[in-house]
């Protein structure tokens, strides 16, 4: 698969929105018969969650697999890390059955280490008919440090500024095996947009 370089996010209508339609207009080798499914991919506070409640407010079948969601039910605190492979098996037991039902997922994880990013999409690898689209939210390293200081169980900063440098380093890309890959950034309304680009009249 071809490597492409992350688009850049360019001034849009307020309420443009991240959509299948957009995705595909973008990148007409996807198939119409494939669901799309999101992968999100950024730094803790930079708004991921956010994110994934607009796609599913716009888009209700989609369903978000989050491994805050997953610790908070493991363990009683999103904020406790845990055992990763316990929430592992939860993610993927999940994914399994919304895929399987027919739903489209958003995974919400921070993803910033390519090598946690190549063993997932090896793992769904088995799902057919399914585009894995990676979106990175490219919130500056700052505010997501001053939204993290307002948590009651903040991220150490030291683990922030790592990730930061992690996705600096090795960004996302389609070489990873994700049919597309998006660099979002967030207005000053905190609502997120694409760059600007025309649907086919035929979609």
């Amino acid at each position: 698969m071809q490597v492409s370089a992350i688009p850049q996010p360019l001034e849009v209508a307020q309420n443009l929105i991240i959509t299948p339609i957009l995705v595909r207009a973008h990148h007409p080798q996807i198939s119409p018969m494939s669901a799309i499914c999101y992968i999100l991919v950024g730094m803790p506070g930079c708004g991921k969650s956010t994110l994934a409640a607009q796609i599913v407010a716009s888009h209700p079948a989609y369903k978000i697999v989050s491994t805050d969601r997953i610790r908070a039910e493991l363990y009683g605190d999103a904020s406790i890390q845990g055992s990763w492979q316990e929430i592992e098996t939860q993610v993927l037991h999940q994914i399994h059955q919304h895929v399987t039902a027919g739903y489209p997922i958003i995974y919400d994880a921070t993803n910033c280490q390519r090598t946690w990013r190549l063993d997932l999409l090896a793992k769904l690898a088995k799902y057919k008919n399914i585009d894995w689209v990676a979106l990175c939210v490219q919130t500056p390293l700052e505010q997501c440090q001053l939204r993290n200081q307002k948590r009651q169980r903040p991220v150490p900063e030291s683990v922030i500024t790592n990730m930061a440098q992690c996705l600096e380093l090795y960004p996302p890309t389609t070489e990873e095996g994700f049919a597309a890959v998006y660099a979002i950034a967030p207005t000053s309304s905190n609502s997120f947009q694409l760059p600007k680009k025309e649907p086919p009249e035929n979609i």
